[in-house]
């Protein structure tokens, strides 16, 4: 007998959800398991407890919350509306693949939420979208009388006639569009050309935020960016090498990846990296003294004189968004796009983020790795522990003594590899 899924975005009123639950039983359909989406604010977080009291008095229904690692829809579109996305597109992909009949509702939440959640649907092709309307006094009180008893009509509207319906809303399967991104990141399959005319780069560059499910190929390449600072700074040293050093050689090797070969402003950066690393060879050559301090003063000069004289104006902007980040922030922020990816539940959560320079081999090193492994749902850390070339590689980094953030920055390099995103 085919499983039912229930998908939707969580706000803070529990009967947006609950109520398409209840709908949906009214008119015979069985949903086994329901996934909320929700951000981290703290009414969202009453609003789950609400639905998982709700739901264990129900009693034929399992209950799972899941969370984006940020308090609103706002802000840069990697750390909400991309992360809110793809985990949505996570669980309906895993539930397609599991067989299972998939229902999306887009009533929970911001609108803006909504509209993600009927993205996700299109482009993972779920079975069906709905919209809850309910009455008006339900809206207006909804968030304020809800109470966990499937008599409340707060949030089970269907005991009294008149007070909710259920619509089905029309979409698009776009999921072979998402197949085409993700078998070509960079370049436009031909057999889309037709389809999607001059806008398709465009388009495909607007998917890259939002495919694969779960791990978008966006935040997989700014997850390569944090394991290459981290290397980086890693391997410096305070008595050998000046943060003003490593920071450019950074933002540097960033540029570098952002700009085209073809671009005339990459044979400058070429130039540019090789008098920087000069002056890295004297800071290590010499060491932290007085004329090493005096050599830094004379680097940060020259550097200042190339930006102006030696590149263009497009260039130094473009060195302007470059972000370098201390350790601690790498870690933070891999941690982030981890959890709101899927890679890491709460109870991992913490262990991780304590665990940063923890040796790998230790009890305190292995119970966080464990934790997080746990309450992976993007499968990232259970392909770390069942691939042989993977446990070989990172094997090596284990017997040097590694920290845990090495361990796990240079499997999540292995993972990327082994799922063809770089």
């Amino acid at each position: 007998m085919t499983e039912h899924v229930l998908i939707s975005p969580l706000g803070f009123a529990a009967g947006a959800v609950s109520g398409v639950y209840f709908a949906l039983k009214e008119q015979g359909v069985a949903v086994d398991k329901v996934i909320t989406v929700g951000t981290r604010h703290d009414d969202v977080l009453s609003a789950a407890e609400i639905l998982e009291r709700l739901f264990r008095r129900v009693g034929d229904v399992g209950y799972k919350p899941c969370y984006i690692d940020a308090i609103d829809l706002k802000g840069p579109e990697r750390d909400a509306s991309g992360p809110f996305a793809a985990r949505m597109g996570l669980y309906i992909d895993q539930a397609r693949k599991a067989e299972q009949t998939v229902h999306v509702a887009v009533t929970g939440g911001r609108s803006g939420m909504g509209a993600l959640a009927a993205l996700a649907a299109q482009l993972y092709r779920a079975d069906h979208l709905y919209h809850l309307w309910v009455d008006e006094e339900i809206e207006l009180h909804g968030i304020a009388r809800a109470e966990p008893d499937p008599e409340n009509k707060y949030v089970n509207p269907t005991i009294e006639p008149g007070l909710c319906e259920l619509v089905a809303l029309p979409f698009v399967n776009l999921s072979k569009l998402v197949e085409a991104v993700q078998n070509s990141p960079t370049e436009l399959p031909e057999r889309w050309v037709e389809l999607v005319a001059e806008r398709a780069p465009i388009a495909l560059d607007t998917l890259t935020g939002y495919a694969p499910p779960g791990l978008s190929l966006r935040s997989a390449r700014e997850l390569l960016g944090l394991g290459e600072q981290w290397r980086v700074q890693e391997e410096a040293s305070q008595e050998t090498r000046a943060d003003v050093y490593y920071t450019y050689e950074i933002g540097l090797g960033q540029l570098r990846g952002r700009l085209d070969q073809r671009d005339p402003r990459y044979l400058d950066l070429l130039v540019y990296e090789q008098r920087l690393r000069e002056n890295i060879g004297k800071a290590r050559l010499y060491g932290d003294t007085p004329s090493l301090s005096a050599e830094r003063s004379e680097v940060i000069r020259r550097l200042n004189d190339l930006a102006v004289s030696a590149l263009s104006k497009s260039f130094n902007d473009l060195y302007d968004s470059v972000t370098v980040m201390s350790r601690e922030r790498i870690w933070l922020r891999t941690i982030s796009v981890l959890y709101s990816a899927g890679a890491v539940d709460d109870a991992g959560r913490r262990p991780l983020r304590e665990s940063m320079d923890r040796d790998v081999t230790g009890d305190y090193g292995k119970r966080a790795l464990e934790k997080a492994a746990q309450g992976d749902d993007l499968g990232l850390f259970k392909w770390l522990t069942e691939n042989e070339e993977a446990l070989t590689a990172l094997s090596r980094l284990v017997a040097t003594g590694a920290s845990v953030g090495t361990f796990v920055l240079k499997g999540i390099e292995l993972w990327l590899k082994s799922q063809g995103m770089i």
